[in-house]
């Protein structure tokens, strides 16, 4: 189980979105957050899609480290968000 604060309470209501979920990660450590948010849902097999902002020359080191163990697990995919129109 993924615990509790917001990996709890996205948790406890997932199921009720159907799969629509969609995390939006930024360059900064609050992407980082949600990197390892999807992580954390992957291991626990819920369905989710990861976005990430790709419009930035640099990225945070938590950043870094939660797209890479993300990337390191199986049946995860990161879509790049470059324009408006790659979220929709």
């Amino acid at each position: 189980p993924i615990g509790n604060g917001c990996n709890g309470e996205l948790s406890m209501n997932i199921n009720k979105y159907r799969g629509k979920v969609k995390i939006i990660c930024g360059p900064g450590n609050n992407g980082g957050d949600g990197l390892a948010l999807a992580r954390f849902l992957l291991e626990d097999e819920y369905r989710f899609e990861v976005y990430v902002i790709r419009d930035f020359k640099s990225y945070s080191e938590d950043f870094l480290i939660n797209e890479k163990r993300l990337r390191n697990m199986q049946g995860s995919v990161i879509h790049n968000i470059k324009t408006i129109g790659d979220i929709l």
